[in-house]
């Protein structure tokens, strides 16, 4: 027999959350230029971006057991659940990095949204409106 994985669906509003969250992080991190960490309690998660040369990078982690000291986030004491860095100069050159391990202790609904966010980093497509504004589209 085979064995499909497939995405699991969540809800409409479940999912436009899932889309503010990541467009406010990515916008702003943008916007600065510096790294910047964005919180959704309701999906136990933790989105960090940053922009590394000519790649934007977003890593998750799962916010309960991620450490902060002095507001600021201890990379080596938070190893991501997923890092995905996105190219803006080659159109389609992603590099992933998935944890399947770590993610198997989290509660289903907090899954589905780790998972939907893993695919809505993929798919995101980011226009420059003008100097200062950025939107994310899907």
């Amino acid at each position: 027999m085979f064995g499909f994985k497939r995405r699991q669906a969540i809800s409409d509003s479940d999912l436009d959350e899932l889309k503010i969250f990541l467009s406010s992080t990515l916008e702003k991190m943008l916007l600065t230029r510096d790294e910047t960490l964005n919180t959704l309690k309701k999906y136990d998660l933790v989105l960090i971006s940053s922009w590394e040369g000519s790649y934007l990078v977003a890593d998750i982690f799962q916010l309960s057991k991620f450490n902060l000291t002095d507001g600021r986030a201890e990379r080596g004491k938070n190893v991501p659940f997923y890092t995905i860095a996105r190219s803006f100069t080659r159109k389609n050159d992603l590099i992933v990095y998935l944890d399947e391990h770590q993610n198997k202790c989290m509660r289903l609904k907090n899954l589905l949204a780790f998972r939907h966010t893993c695919y809505l980093l993929q798919t995101v497509d980011i226009e420059v409106l003008s100097e200062r504004k950025y939107t994310c589209t899907w």
